[in-house]
């Protein structure tokens, strides 16, 4: 490969380089999709250890189920499981059903985090979770959204109203990490960078906002000359996260704005909109929405990728400090000796113009059958070649009982961050 410029990221991309057969980019081409483009329809088209036998996966579309079969000439280590079906569309409450309290109809589910008891307490299901580098990804809509938004103070009221620590440990069950920016702290070198910006004091309050009061009378303030009440803005958002709201609606409250939620019900319905917005074509209102950023690779791009303003992912207005930091980041290796100083700088940036709601980084929670080896990581990636099953897996034991050892409730695996 001959580069011509610097491409930070570019063996993390060739690592993960995708390859199509011409039968299939014949009639399907290259589409240019934002999100994930590379599955339209079963067939032998990819080099991976399993072959897509049924249905089909895209970030916009999906079938309600795919098929996924070892693939006998695979290069490599071979999968240990010869068929995963893949459910793309079910309810969560039938999902928590069939792992709980059913054998054969789901091995594998990720789940909230108010299910965790219910999970530990399954004859059939247990426990895992796991530090991730997930994000959750709140944008301000600074494109066609309520006026009020263009405004700093207003946008810093939304984000040091919300109690970090309480939202953690209410809506989340204390399972993430507090977070000054909309990255992950697990990221390579961001904890540190944001420790040291939290010694140099960039993450004090603003003293004339330092207190809900403060931010209280502002609003007020603000709203009496649109005579206003208070401030409605509408959260786009799907509705796996609704156990979030609650709070974020109570918090906002306190500084008069009203949040209402406005639910989707599936993620891609909440990508249509966001894709729209930056040319303002959006068919949905909303001033804020909310998305899972679930992370793909080690580099901070997987979430800084949003701050470009004028592109599909971005509800920023042009920026042209934004866009260069941008760039320079996407160019540098996280060993380069200008990345942690341009980490800092891209931190400091975003955090003290408020450009999208910081939220605490989850974790990666699953509930798994008992007789299923798997060890979720850190990433949004389900290493599905790795995964095993003991002998006693409802496929293998064929009309052999299951013993009652092997019911009794297993302890919750709780892995640490590397």
């Amino acid at each position: 490969f001959h580069l011509k410029e610097p491409y930070g990221i570019f063996l993390q991309d060739a690592v993960w380089l995708q390859f199509y057969t011409k039968t299939y980019l014949e009639k399907f081409g290259w589409n240019g999709k934002p999100t994930c483009p590379n599955l339209a329809e079963p067939g032998l088209y990819g080099l991976g250890p399993y072959i897509l036998k049924e249905g089909y996966i895209e970030g916009n579309r999906s079938s309600a189920k795919a098929v996924l079969e070892a693939n006998p000439n695979y290069w490599g280590k071979k999968a240990k499981i010869e068929k995963i079906t893949i459910y793309t569309k079910q309810d969560l409450n039938k999902s928590m059903n069939d792992i709980m309290n059913k054998e054969g109809e789901l091995d594998l589910c990720p789940i909230p985090f108010s299910r965790e008891v219910e999970t530990v307490q399954s004859p059939h299901a247990k426990l895992l979770v796991t530090p991730s580098l997930n994000n959750y990804a709140m944008h301000i809509n600074m494109i066609n959204a309520d006026k009020a938004l263009m405004d700093n103070n207003v946008r810093y009221i939304i984000n040091h109203c919300i109690d970090q620590e309480i939202l953690l440990n209410l809506s989340m069950l204390g399972e993430g990490l507090m977070s000054p920016t909309m990255v992950s702290p697990l990221f390579y070198r961001v904890g540190d960078v944001i420790k040291n910006l939290d010694e140099k004091g960039v993450f004090q309050p603003k003293k004339h906002l330092d207190s809900i009061e403060k931010m209280a009378q502002y609003m007020r303030n603000l709203l009496d000359k649109r005579g206003q009440k208070t401030l409605p803005l509408k959260l786009l958002l799907q509705k796996s996260y609704s156990y979030l709201v609650p709070d974020l609606k109570y918090f906002m409250s306190l500084v008069n704005i009203e949040l209402i939620p406005v639910y989707a019900e599936k993620e891609s319905d909440v990508f249509t909109q966001l894709f729209k917005t930056h040319k303002s074509e959006n068919e949905t209102a909303w001033d804020l929405l909310l998305w899972g950023n679930y992370d793909w690779f080690k580099h901070p791009w997987a979430a800084f990728f949003v701050y470009r303003p004028f592109n599909a992912w971005s509800t920023l207005p042009p920026n042209p400090t934004l866009s260069n930091m941008t760039d320079q980041i996407f160019k540098l290796n996280v060993e380069s000796k200008d990345y942690t100083q341009l980490l800092g700088d891209l931190i400091t940036y975003v955090y003290q113009n408020n450009l999208m709601v910081y939220l605490p980084t989850p974790n990666n929670v699953f509930a798994a059958n008992k007789e299923v080896y798997f060890k979720p990581g850190k990433s949004a990636y389900v290493y599905l070649r790795d995964l095993e099953v003991s002998d006693w897996h409802w496929s293998l034991r064929k009309n052999k009982p299951l013993p009652p050892e092997r019911q009794k409730p297993y302890m919750m695996k709780r892995y640490h961050a590397e």
